[in-house]
């Protein structure tokens, strides 16, 4: 989508929303926590980011390192 991570984060956080996913081999979870106020906006937000990821280099390997960390933290 338009925004960046830090972006999309920003402008939740000014919301006062969050949008969390969670994924397993069998399963995708989202969990969405909004104003009623702002509703309609955040499932918009929600509605990009499903719709237009957008997942950069550097998030990538920002979510890499952490994977291989807590990987290595369960040995």
């Amino acid at each position: 989508g338009s925004y960046d991570t830090v972006a999309f984060s920003t402008k939740l956080e000014t919301l006062g929303a969050s949008i969390q996913y969670a994924i397993d081999e069998d399963n995708v979870t989202v969990h969405m926590r909004s104003l009623r106020s702002h509703l309609d906006e955040v499932l918009s937000l929600l509605a990009l980011s499903l719709r237009e990821p957008r997942f950069a280099g550097a998030d990538f390997e920002r979510l890499k390192k952490e994977t291989l960390v807590a990987l290595q933290a369960s040995k």
